[in-house]
């Protein structure tokens, strides 16, 4: 893992989302959302994967919101047919199937634009589908925010409360307005 300039802002909101609870400080999760570009950290031994400020956020937003009062069946309700996380959880399955076996059943039958690194330049060149680490790295994005999304609709199916919502949101926008 290596740190970055913005590792310490990113713990920084982290405490305070910490510390104010899921329901009291979502309005710091949604701070980091105009902080999507900057890492968290680093991570050169995974393909060079950066993990994002609002990424940590979901995570820690959701083992909250996993870890309060019975977290987990909470979280599965939001999951069940009819309710806001059904579909996303049919999306995540198939996506994770297809990251796992698609790379191995379709390996060099067909072209995918990837992204290489070398002498210093990045360019996007086309390659041959194939497992690379790459794809594991956007599984794992996509993992992260999937977790973020069940977190957000798991405290609000229970108790919504569109007041702090709105809240949270206005707080992104000053924020994103004051960065220009």
């Amino acid at each position: 893992m290596q740190l970055v300039p913005s590792t310490l802002l990113a713990l920084l909101l982290v405490v305070m989302l910490m510390k104010q609870g899921p329901q009291q400080g979502l309005h710091w999760f949604f701070i980091m959302s105009p902080f999507g570009a900057a890492a968290a950290f680093n991570m050169p031994a995974v393909g060079g994967a950066s993990i994002g400020i609002i990424d940590l956020g979901g995570l820690v937003l959701f083992a909250l919101v996993f870890s309060g009062s019975n977290g987990p069946a909470r979280t599965v309700g939001t999951m069940r047919p009819g309710q806001p996380g059904f579909y996303l959880l049919l999306l995540t399955i198939y996506c994770i199937v297809t990251t796992l076996i698609f790379p191995r059943l379709f390996a060099y039958q067909t072209e995918v634009f990837g992204i290489s690194r070398a002498d210093n330049k990045t360019e996007i060149i086309s390659v041959f589908l194939r497992p690379t680490t790459g794809n594991i790295t956007q599984l794992f994005r996509l993992m992260l925010d999937v977790l973020a999304f069940f977190a957000v609709a798991t405290l609000f199916r229970t108790k919504p409360d569109f007041d702090k919502v709105l809240n949270a949101m206005i707080a992104a926008t000053v924020v994103n307005f004051m960065l220009g």
